[in-house]
């Protein structure tokens, strides 16, 4: 699954056209907009940037829907992953619920819970009209709470007779851990 994150209003505007330039072709059996091919150089040109924003600014995203992490859980912690790793930067506009929610194969009420929790805890916000977008947060404080709830993690596993080599040698396998 992928979303797109933009920078600007004008790169939302860009995408929003691609959408549309790409949405045309695959339903036109003679190309973008009903036209021949080599007549409709404007909506080729789109389609071309459009392929290339999106090149630039995609992110898999994906969703567990096995999992018995409940998905809004999932999403809220995916994006403050991205956030992380600054695949998401501040004010990077992120998808709509209901584009998301289609995108994801989700109901929109999840990917609205997922929203709300994120915008609850200041890692997002919202401008009426506009959409979402990431907002300026200390990395150190999600890093201080997410090292937290490790030792959290950590003393119930103690607590449940897990030995702390276990515990270490489950550390050390690094990305086998889900």
């Amino acid at each position: 699954m992928f979303f797109y994150a933009v920078k600007s209003f004008e790169e939302n505007d860009l995408l929003a056209a691609g959408r549309r330039a790409f949405q045309s072709k695959r339903n036109s059996p003679n190309g973008l907009n009903g036209l021949p091919p080599s007549l409709d150089t404007a909506g080729a040109e789109t389609l071309k940037a459009f392929k290339a924003f999106t090149e630039r600014v995609n992110f898999m995203f994906s969703i567990d829907l096995q999992s018995r992490t409940p998905i809004y859980e999932q999403l809220y912690k995916k994006i403050i992953e991205l956030i992380l790793k600054r695949e998401l930067m501040p004010n990077d506009k992120l998808p709509s619920v209901r584009e998301l929610a289609k995108e994801l194969g989700v109901n929109p009420n999840t990917v609205s819970k997922a929203f709300q929790l994120l915008e609850h805890d200041k890692v997002i916000y919202s401008l009426a009209g506009r959409g979402s977008f990431v907002a300026n947060i200390n990395a150190e404080a999600v890093r201080d709470a997410a090292l937290a709830d490790f030792d959290k993690a950590v003393a119930e596993a103690l607590n449940a007779g897990i030995t702390k080599n276990e515990l270490t040698d489950r550390i050390q396998k690094g990305d086998t851990i889900s």
